[in-house]
């Protein structure tokens, strides 16, 4: 039998492994990581990572004049205030638990920031001028949580907290641009209504897992809303603007299979999809779409400018989507990754009809082109 373990040897096994997270997340802290204080899991679960942190940060500083103030007004682990710091004239961190406020001003004072100010308060209606006090910011920054008091996630504005809806007025009477992270669940459209002086969303994914939604609002209106979709991958970011009444144009889909065949085929990404212009991204650079509602895409070769935003797979084969095509392509493909687009079948459902191993160089997709017809298309990467 082996030994058991006692609880100080657990302690830090966990701590260690809680430390290794934030290592992943933080690289920038590596030589005072051991040193960082850190009060629970869930504040190293639920922050940033230095590249989501470096981008609000460049966002932030692309509204400033110069270097000017910004508020964190939700701290959490202090990432986001981190990366302000170095972009601002000065920081407000403030964070509602009192030890995790303690934590992080200690943190900072480890990581050499010297322009960040600390307040441990409640943000609710009435409060923010207290909690600003002398500071005056030109930028406030909101990472709602997006958990109720039971743990249950959620993603609808009036059930995070701080209340955002109750708070928009307010802030933007305290400063002059407000930018606020929400849940990559979110929906867009009812964002659009319930927010005001709304300019721009950003819609940002980390390795393409689709991992924040920014919004940016300030005091003057404007009908020009911008939707700007942006991939970070191994410290590069490439970045897709457009208007956000560009989410209703619809292209034109294809009739018949004998155009897929020697082409490529392109699938775009997470943040792609949720900001709904995927048809707009891929009309620009000349793709056409299989069928109204299914979101892949026929290129001649890949394009450079997409290529961030999605994959580009060669398609190999064409087949009808039957049960002959279906004995046949398990026969000759029996590895392979399952999609199903715009067919009565999901793609779980799909790759069990196929009987394929998942992996190896080949995608089979399952969709629907204009004509109504579904089909399989073998493709590889």
């Amino acid at each position: 039998m082996g030994t058991k373990k006692s609880f100080a040897d657990i302690v830090r096994e966990t701590e260690g492994d809680l430390r290794q997270r934030l290592q992943a997340k933080v690289p920038d802290w590596t030589d005072v990581l051991q040193e960082l204080r850190l009060p629970a899991r869930l504040n190293v679960e639920q922050c940033s990572s230095a590249a989501a942190a470096r981008y609000k940060a460049a966002l932030a500083a692309s509204l400033l004049e110069g270097s000017g103030h910004i508020a964190d007004l939700t701290g959490g682990l202090g990432v986001d205030a981190w990366a302000f710091s170095a972009e601002a004239e000065a920081v407000l961190y403030n964070e509602m638990d009192p030890a995790l406020c303690e934590a992080v001003q200690a943190n900072f004072a480890l990581l050499g920031i010297r322009n960040a100010v600390f307040s441990n308060a409640e943000v609710r209606p009435g409060m923010l001028r207290e909690i600003l006090g002398g500071f005056r910011p030109d930028l406030i920054y909101l990472d709602p949580a997006r958990r109720s008091d039971t743990g249950r996630k959620v993603f609808r504005l009036e059930d995070c907290r701080p209340d955002l809806l109750a708070l928009q007025e307010e802030l933007l009477a305290l400063a002059p641009h407000l930018l606020v992270k929400l849940s990559p669940m979110a929906d867009l459209s009812l964002l659009l209504r319930q927010l005001k002086g709304v300019s721009a969303i950003h819609i940002v994914s980390l390795d393409g897992e689709c991992k924040e939604l920014l919004v940016l609002a300030g005091r003057r209106k404007t009908k020009d809303i911008s939707l700007v979709v942006t991939e970070i991958r191994k410290g590069q970011t490439a970045s897709l603007s457009f208007p956000e009444a560009s989410r209703e144009l619809r292209c034109k889909g294809l009739e018949s299979p004998i155009e897929l065949a020697g082409n490529w085929l392109f699938e775009p990404g997470a943040s792609l999809n949720k900001s709904g212009c995927q048809d707009t991204a891929c009309q620009r650079a000349g793709l056409r779409k299989f069928a109204p509602s299914t979101h892949l895409y026929l290129a001649s070769a890949p394009v450079p400018e997409l290529v961030p935003f999605g994959r580009f797979r060669r398609i190999v084969e064409v087949l009808p989507l039957d049960k002959r095509s279906i004995r046949e392509t398990t026969l000759r493909f029996p590895q392979a990754d399952v999609t199903a687009r715009n067919i009565p079948l999901r793609s779980d459902e799909l790759a069990r009809r196929l009987g394929v191993r998942s992996g190896g160089p080949h995608h089979i997709y399952g969709a629907a082109l204009s004509s109504g017809h579904n089909y399989l298309i073998i493709t590889e990467s």
